[in-house]
């Protein structure tokens, strides 16, 4: 992975200077492999970019504010958005989304069996603010009646900073060696909800919390219509605003990198190393209503932006309630 190039602004001498350059932090994903290949380009816009797959590294290195373009957790950027932070706006492409049912394990013999059985329990996470926490929290207290003031709960990393807790949440700071697998395997824990793949190599000794978590996934979808937003792309606010044409020539790359994503996927469904891909590819389209099955854009997918508010703001990830417009630099409402 290449350095940053530290804090400091770019020299902005022409919203169309082919030599502006630009340098974007990510993870490599199918989606966005022709754009950071080379052979998707940002009109204007030499970019450099710096591969991290790592999810909290990538956090870290992002916060430091070394990157104009980055990869960032959306629940942290909300709460950045609602402490009045803005170094950094988002513009509406979602690198990476992710149902997550399958996200709360449990241990085998252990004393939860269903969501009813948390009510006092001990739960342990990564982090209050982490997306996939905030997504699982949900499928808990929307979906299955859980509530979540009657938890206990453990998170391993510490809080982020200023930022206020709710008066009605249990939150216990782990050790800081605690380790979240180790916690649920001892009984430390009762159930654990984690972004790791735990089920079913990693750890024999736990199950999903919902084995059936494929099917509640696509009733989840086919009920709601939202893919749940893990991750937002973000863009120093002061090169948006002073080129407000860059969000769209970073939206048109971002999802033509994708389209060419999708369009191997027909090509090559015969050349792939599966046995069912053609028939789940039909089934997500089918489901989806479209070819386009990871959906990004204000407008099309303004309706799970505001399922993701209403569940911050249930949780107090953010203290004061926000419209998906507030979310987004104004350049890319239009997208």
């Amino acid at each position: 992975m290449g350095s940053g190039r530290g804090g400091s602004e770019p020299a902005l001498t022409s919203a169309r200077d082919p030599a502006l350059t630009l340098s974007m932090l990510v993870a490599r994903y199918d989606r966005n492999a022709a754009l950071l290949d080379g052979h998707v380009p940002v009109e204007g816009i030499d970019l450099e970019v710096h591969e991290e797959n790592n999810d909290r590294a990538r956090q870290q290195l992002g916060l430091t504010g070394s990157y104009d373009v980055w990869e960032g957790y959306a629940g942290r950027y909300l709460m950045d958005v609602d402490a009045g932070r803005r170094t950094f706006s988002a513009i509406p492409v979602f690198p990476k989304r992710t149902f997550r049912h399958s996200s709360i394990y449990v241990r085998r013999g252990g004393p939860v069996h269903s969501p009813g059985d948390l009510t006092g329990r001990r739960v342990g996470l990564q982090h209050w603010a982490t997306t996939a926490a905030l997504w699982a929290r949900a499928v808990l207290a929307e979906e299955s009646g859980v509530d979540l003031g009657s938890v206990e709960w453990v998170q391993t990393s510490p809080d982020v900073p200023r930022w206020t807790r709710p008066p009605w949440l249990r939150l216990e700071q782990a050790r800081p060696d605690a380790d979240l697998a180790t916690m649920l395997l001892s009984g430390e824990v009762d159930a654990a909800i984690t972004s790791e793949a735990w089920v079913p190599y990693e750890h024999p000794e736990f199950d999903f919390l919902f084995p059936d978590y494929g099917a509640l996934e696509r009733e989840y979808f086919a009920r709601t219509r939202v893919f749940p937003i893990m991750h937002l792309l973000l863009v120093r606010t002061s090169l948006l605003d002073a080129d407000p044409s860059l969000a769209r020539r970073l939206f048109d790359a971002w999802t033509a990198s994708k389209l060419a994503c999708l369009d191997r996927f027909r090509r090559d469904r015969l050349l792939l190393t599966s046995m069912w891909f053609h028939a789940l590819l039909q089934e997500e389209r089918a489901a989806a209503g479209s070819d386009d099955t990871y959906p990004w854009g204000f407008v099309r997918c303004r309706h799970e932006i505001a399922t993701l508010l209403d569940h911050a703001l249930a949780q107090g990830l953010i203290a004061t309630p926000m419209r998906p417009e507030d979310v987004f630099h104004p350049s890319s409402l239009a997208t």
